[in-house]
């Protein structure tokens, strides 16, 4: 009662999959149009090369797994699987990317207290052959970590946060894993794990599911590939966004003749 005066005075609702579409008729609203989820078209991450080569050259040669966007809760259980992994894949590296840079030094805390050694990303530092562990507590270099990574999980997922953007790293070619709470990426989670185009996981399967992906690279680029055309074919809301606001600023010509009009002036 409340809500529907307010949801059906809207002219146009545009919702980023059927399951927020469903919502917003139960509130009333009139007009929807599931368009898709411009996250999808976005492209990816930036990966600065001035700052990728140093990186690639620290870590030659080693396995590298990445925990990105973790939350707390989440670092503490990337370190006990480091220390059990590492036990047959001794050049492993694990990266932990904390979802707030600012927890850098409680990360740090984290994984020295656990008897690891570790360089800091925000401190300048780069991995050294002695690090088990590389802490990048920094903002906007997530896609220079995916790009050099053989496995990623997706943190927010192993607690009941809801997930991250699985999209970003499939972009860059990494295949993913994820915890079983990724609510908030519903409708990209559940097609690509219905399509085997990432791994499901929990707290007792996170070590056998890490141990088969770390020793099979076919597996992770049979992974990568599945998730690149998940990703494509639920791709396109940025076009169909733009043609549902077509009838609101004018048509495609309106445009045209406007900026013959700004260029000639």
């Amino acid at each position: 009662g409340i809500s529907r005066p307010l949801f059906s005075a809207f002219d146009l609702i545009l919702a980023q999959n059927i399951f927020d579409l469903t919502k917003y008729l139960k509130l009333g609203a009139r007009n929807i149009d599931n368009v898709g989820n411009l996250k999808i078209d976005s492209p990816p991450p930036p990966v600065d090369e001035s700052k990728l080569i140093p990186l690639q050259e620290s870590m030659r040669g080693r396995t590298i797994f990445l925990a990105a966007s973790t939350h707390p809760g989440e670092e503490e259980e990337m370190v006990a699987q480091h220390k059990i992994l590492a036990r047959e894949f001794p050049d492993l590296l694990t990266i932990i990317v904390p979802r707030h840079p600012e927890r850098g030094k409680e990360v740090g805390h984290l994984v020295s207290s656990a008897g690891l050694k570790f360089a800091q990303r925000s401190s300048g530092q780069l991995p050294s052959a002695e690090d088990n562990v590389y802490l990048a507590d920094t903002l906007g270099e997530l896609g220079l970590f995916y790009k050099i990574s053989d496995i990623a999980f997706i943190g927010g997922s192993l607690i009941p946060h809801g997930g991250q953007n699985p999209v970003e790293p499939i972009r860059l070619n990494c295949p993913i894993m994820t915890g079983p709470n990724w609510h908030n990426f519903r409708a990209i989670y559940s097609k690509l794990i219905a399509a085997d185009a990432c791994i499901e996981t929990d707290r007792p399967s996170l070590t056998d599911d890490l141990r088969r992906l770390l020793a099979d690279s076919e597996e992770r680029a049979a992974l990568s590939g599945k998730a690149e055309a998940v990703i494509e074919e639920l791709g396109g809301a940025q076009e169909k966004t733009l043609k549902a606001l077509e009838k609101y600023f004018g048509l495609p010509g309106d445009y045209a003749e406007a900026e013959e009009i700004k260029c000639a002036s």
